[in-house]
């Protein structure tokens, strides 16, 4: 028995050879290198702690507090009780209290408060009732940091405006809101903020926030098929009004301006319906600066005295047609004597650049040569400029800049080396920087001197190890006892169990005796009991049970009796199907071929819940997800073709359906749970290829949503992914040409978006995929003819 050296937090885990042993338009993110597992996704400063999500392995992702620089993180509480996760997210100060959205496995993810202390952590209101969630976002403080307005999904009704205050948190239902660029702003007494009341469309609005009076600003598009000017990009400008884009249906998205009283276009920069879609705005000289386009410049830094038709280009960086895509203006000096942002020319790529309003010149080549440094992520501390940059010898790291070229240097290579060390999440504590990042062995929280210009501290979330053991199938048993699988080369890849108290790694059993392997694969957890699969000559590939004790790790069943294999598999590879007290797998026997069965962890308890292709033909359920009290999956009834079926456990229960395609296989693959509903791609008869389904559970409320490419074509709808109220996915919108879809409430045919065509230029080979959260946004790969494959937000 091999005692560990430190407390254990996450895989890797080691041994050696003699051991018993975690929006806005999508845009390219460029260096991507592969770090491995992240074990934090949000980090916020209260009350002198750092507060922040992280998954050790054992509770499940969760909220964790760091009680002063360098310490190792605490867990807080554990809001979804076990190895689930609750998922803590868009962590934010305001009334005295740390808000986040969170999911008890009750409720789904709601809104939460927490005082620092586990008692003091509690749920705010539940606005979607039940299991369901109304993903609260985009937080914003007003009133003196006194109060917060956010968005929240409603029952029925979709996304919607909220405001939580010290008498009342309240969402308003007549106030429908869209999640991009669609922060509420502050200014004189009021709070502003696009909405949609079902008359008007998506205009500016603005709450009083002494009497919580609601009024309309302007109906600034007040005619037409598409009614509302959606602002949007809202910014304040002291002692004046709100800037913000937004289309009166007759000259394109533009700039505009509200004192409060009513809204006026300041100009129409490119003339006509166009739009030059300013963005990004930043305070300069008593006015602002902006990214814009217009018809003959492309899309360059621009400037206005918010006075009527008072704009002008700062400078054409790629002369002509081109564009240097100005982003991130960051203000800089006192009255924002300057501003700072990235953009690109021919000569040195993607770099930065400062601007006084009368003209723009490169501060540093930060990836000498043509080579893009790609800053972003620009703020201020302590009269310095900070902001994120790549150089291939360091990676992507931190750097500091006051504002001159010899001035503008990498902070710290935090991992040393090209690897990047990608922070994010800044924060201030007592006068010094703390952020995110990942070192050299792990991800560590960061914490600067008070002058801002050195790295002094940090908390490692990971612990130390040695040799790699290829640990595998962690899996929490108890709130001390974790299950996993691992090598060693007496014995073999065979199950192991880790006491958390002891920091002790034993082996549970040699399932297949010697140096050979039994590959332990983990199925579920029910009851604190792991089910998983495992191989030897006798049983072949069967199911397993263990509480974490060598005497109390059995053969559940023999399915396939002697050496053969049943091969017991997940329905769904990344999500146990667990209901009702049952565990839900595929397995084979030999009279019933590949069918679905369930277990409760006993021998008798494991049975075999219907023959779908009756004989020895399979059906070869898959692709499960559950929804409504039901299990819902793909599967093959030999007289149907593949379709989509149900189940609640009873063989009366498990019926299809829907026959989507009579003539052949509908297909259903890439279910996925959203909003109550089932949604995934299926093929519909002749004159409707692969395309967008959803189903309620019952035969009439299972519909194409869209087709999305017409006709017999195929759209291919897949990697459906849910974030933040929404359903996003990637489809052909022509052959071999994938683009970024999102779909909302109420899933009609006009409620499907178009998103990001990552290469509209270009009619083939073009790919999107792989969705993942991070830091409240959505990242996914995509693929262009000129950019290859890399990482997209």
């Amino acid at each position: 028995m091999r005692k560990l050296l430190a407390v254990l937090f996450l895989f890797p885990l080691f041994l050696t050879a003699t051991s018993a042993f975690a929006i806005s338009s999508p845009e390219l993110v460029k260096n991507y290198y592969e770090y491995g597992l992240r074990t934090t996704s949000e980090m916020a400063v209260y009350n002198g702690k750092v507060y922040l999500t992280y998954d050790d392995g054992i509770t499940g992702s969760e909220l964790w507090v760091i009680s002063s620089p360098g310490a190792a993180p605490t867990l807080l509480k554990d809001i979804n009780p076990g190895a689930a996760d609750s998922n803590p997210n868009e962590l934010f100060v305001a009334g005295g209290k740390l808000l986040f959205a969170a999911d008890d496995g009750v409720h789904g993810s709601e809104l939460w408060e927490s005082d620092g202390t586990p008692a003091g952590t509690k749920l705010v209101a539940d606005f979607y009732t039940g299991p369901n969630s109304s993903f609260p976002t985009n937080f914003e403080r007003y009133d003196g940091g006194d109060a917060v307005a956010f968005q929240a999904n409603l029952q029925t009704v979709g996304r919607v405006f909220c405001t939580m205050t010290s008498v009342i948190t309240e969402c308003r239902s007549d106030l429908k809101t869209s999640f991009s660029g669609n922060y509420a702003v502050e200014h004189d007494g009021n709070l502003y903020f696009a909405a949609n009341d079902s008359v008007n469309g998506q205009e500016l609005w603005k709450r009083d926030i002494a009497t919580g009076a609601y009024s309309l600003v302007a109906d600034i598009n007040a005619s037409g098929p598409n009614r509302g000017s959606d602002p949007k990009e809202l910014f304040v400008i002291p002692g004046k009004g709100i800037v913000f884009s937004a289309t009166d249906g007759v000259s394109g998205v533009e700039l505009w301006f509200s004192d409060g009283s009513t809204a006026v276009r300041i100009c129409d920069i490119k003339l006509g319906a166009d739009s030059s879609s300013p963005s990004d705005f930043a305070l300069i000289n008593n006015g602002i600066v902006f990214a814009a386009t217009d018809s003959s410049s492309g899309r360059e830094p621009w400037i206005s005295d918010l006075t009527l038709n008072g704009c002008q280009r700062i400078q054409d960086i790629v002369p002509g047609s081109g564009s240097s895509n100005p982003r991130e203006f960051q203000a800089y000096g006192n009255g924002g004597a300057t501003a700072y942002f990235a953009a690109t020319n021919d000569v040195n790529g993607e770099e930065l650049w400062v601007t006084d309003g009368s003209g723009a010149v490169l501060v540093k080549d930060i990836n000498p040569g043509a080579d893009d440094g790609y800053p972003y992520s620009f703020f201020t501390f302590n009269n310095n400029l900070y902001f994120i940059a790549y150089n291939p010898q360091t990676g992507e790291e931190l750097y500091l800049s006051d504002g001159t070229e010899s001035g503008t240097g990498l902070l710290d290579d935090l991992r040393p080396g090209s690897p990047a060390s990608y922070p994010y999440y800044f924060d201030t504590l007592s006068n010094r920087l703390v952020f995110l990042g990942y070192g050299e062995k792990s991800q560590e929280v960061f914490f600067t001197n008070t002058a801002g210009d050195t790295v002094t501290q940090s908390s490692s979330l990971l612990g130390p190890g040695d040799e790699s053991s290829d640990p595998g199938n962690l899996t929490r048993i108890s709130d001390t006892l974790l299950f996993l699988s691992a090598e060693n080369a007496e014995y073999g890849i065979e199950p192991h169990v880790l006491n958390t108290i002891t920091q002790e790694i034993t082996l549970l059993k040699d399932l297949q005796p010697g140096a050979n392997d039994s590959f332990p694969t983990v199925i579920g957890v029910l009851s604190g009991k792991v089910i998983f699969t495992a191989s030897n000559s006798t049983s072949g590939r069967e199911l397993w049970i263990t509480d974490g004790t060598p005497s109390g790790t059995q053969l559940v069943k023999d399915i396939n009796p002697g050496s053969d294999s049943s091969s017991p598999a997940r329905l769904a590879l990344s999500i146990p199907m667990i209901l009702n007290g049952y565990l839900y797998f595929a397995a084979t026997s030999p009279s019933e071929g590949v069918e679905l069965w369930r277990t409760d962890g006993t021998t008798g308890g494991t049975t075999l819940v219907r023959d779908i292709n009756p004989g020895s033909d399979s059906s070869n359920p898959s692709g499960a997800v559950i929804a409504n009290g039901m299990i819902m999956f793909a599967a093959d009834d030999g007289a149907n073709g593949r379709e989509l079926w149900k189940s609640d456990g009873t063989f009366v229960g498990t019926t299809l359906v829907k026959n989507i395609d009579p003539f052949s296989n509908s297909n259903p693959n890439w279910l996925v749970s959203h909003d109550g509903l089932v949604f995934f791609q299926a093929e519909g008869q002749i004159s409707v290829g692969a395309e967008l389904w959803k189903s309620d559970g019952t035969e009439a409320g299972t519909q194409l949503v869209l087709d999305i490419l017409p006709g017999a074509g195929d759209g291919y709808p897949s990697h459906l992914y849910s974030f933040q109220g929404d359903l996003f996915f990637s489809a052909y919108k022509a052959t071999n040409h994938q683009a970024l879809y999102r779909v909302g409430a109420p899933y009609g045919p006009s409620d499907v978006q178009l998103v990001k065509d990552t290469d509209s230029g270009t009619p083939t080979g073009v790919s999107v995929g792989n969705f993942a959260e991070l830091s409240g946004k959505l990242f996914f790969l995509a693929s262009t003819p000129g950019e290859g494959e890399e990482l997209w937000s």
